[in-house]
């Protein structure tokens, strides 16, 4: 069996955990890891969050890309609620939500 694991991190948390305080950044990491869950498809599952990443697995690499690009499109959204702009770290966590990692095996 073909399984996709994928992996996300968000840009510029340490800057933001450095600029803002261990507060506000656990308060970005869970509604990073909350959105994650909510997009989960089928047969996927969250098997850990480490900090401000989310490690996901799944059987579709196509679906597994769909949902990642959706978890960016989506956060971008969440950093506007949070941060009025996302102008944590010189505005790099805005312009660059969520580092992607995908690996088939």
């Amino acid at each position: 069996m073909d399984e996709t694991i994928l992996f996300a991190d968000l840009a510029g948390f340490t800057a933001l955990t450095e600029a803002q305080g261990d507060e506000p950044a656990v308060e970005v990491a869970t509604r990073f890891a909350q959105l994650t869950e909510s997009l989960l498809a089928d047969r996927s599952v969250l098997i850990k969050t480490i900090g401000d990443a989310v490690m996901l697995a799944g059987t579709d690499p196509v679906v597994a890309r769909r949902r990642a690009l959706i978890l960016s499109a989506r956060w971008r959204v969440v950093v506007e609620q949070l941060v009025g702009g996302g102008r944590w770290s010189r505005g790099r966590l805005a312009s660059a939500p969520v580092q992607l990692r995908a690996r088939r095996s």
